[in-house]
């Protein structure tokens, strides 16, 4: 199945309109939420599965719960309603968890209850419709929690940010200096190309979007929901989550980062098992 972006005529004739507004930056919260779609999804994300494993067998009893109850929120795509905080520049996730948490409370439930109506039996759905103020401070309590306690030591010791942050700096010195179609040109992966004067994205669904004068594409690697491409159509914005093949430097970091993950889970393994003293 094929995302398809197609653009207006006159941006076709003047691609350097489409230089000005096409952005490549990482985001923090897109892997906080990216983690929680994988730990309800690991079979589709073969990099994050042990990760996933591991991590939900160190969960508690009301974690597990809350990862449940709030799954309308990420088990698929992540709805439009996140979309402001998770584009929103700041390398901090602490504060863009906060930011997330100040303007949820701000916002018209509507438009999410809208975008959730494939769960709408759910109990969330219900609890957002009758309370949607207390759903988003307890939400906001969970990404806490969850953070500190489970995705920040993943954070640290996989360095995922900085490599995140390597990307986004290539694909905007390359939009830059070369121009929007090299940009593509130059994305390390099978899943989007050009044709045709269109952007083509291998993904699990069929959509036709449309970029007109003025509106702005975004581009956003990520790494923990590898290998599945995201698009999301927000007025006057497309955002692509891209996850792409790491180049040598980001491969060697990875890998070491690789190593260290299966070192503890070992470690961690064997602990539990009685035979290692550490």
């Amino acid at each position: 199945m094929t995302v398809t972006i197609y653009f207006t005529e006159s941006l076709l004739d003047n691609l350097s309109e489409i230089n000005k507004n096409c952005f490549s930056i990482y985001s923090p919260l897109n892997e906080v939420l990216g983690s929680l779609h994988v730990l309800l999804n690991p079979d589709g994300h073969g990099l994050m599965t042990t990760w996933a494993s591991e991590t939900k067998q160190g969960m508690d009893e009301q974690i597990l719960q809350e990862l449940n109850y709030f799954s309308p929120f990420y088990k698929g795509k992540i709805p439009n309603f996140f979309i402001e905080e998770i584009i929103y520049e700041e390398s901090s996730i602490e504060k863009q968890i906060s930011l997330l948490g100040t303007n949820l409370l701000k916002k018209d439930k509507g438009g999410l209850i809208n975008e959730l109506k494939d769960f709408k039996d759910s109990k969330l759905m219900k609890d957002l419709v009758e309370n949607s103020d207390l759903v988003f401070l307890n939400f906001f309590s969970f990404l806490k929690m969850y953070y500190k306690y489970y995705f920040r030591d993943f954070v640290q010791k996989t360095d995922v940010l900085n490599v995140l942050n390597h990307y986004a700096t290539k694909q905007r010195k390359c939009i830059s200096k070369q121009g929007f179609l090299r940009f593509i040109e130059s994305i390390d992966s099978n899943q989007i190309y050009w044709v045709k004067n269109a952007i083509k994205i291998q993904t699990k669904m069929n959509k036709k979007y449309y970029l007109g004068e003025g509106e702005k594409i975004i581009f956003l690697p990520s790494s923990v929901t590898w290998p599945h491409v995201r698009v999301n159509k927000l007025t006057m914005l497309i955002l692509v989550i891209l996850v792409i093949w790491p180049d040598k430097k980001c491969q060697k970091c990875l890998r070491h980062c690789q190593i260290l993950l299966e070192l503890i889970f070992y470690i961690i393994y064997m602990k539990e098992k009685k035979q290692l003293k550490v």
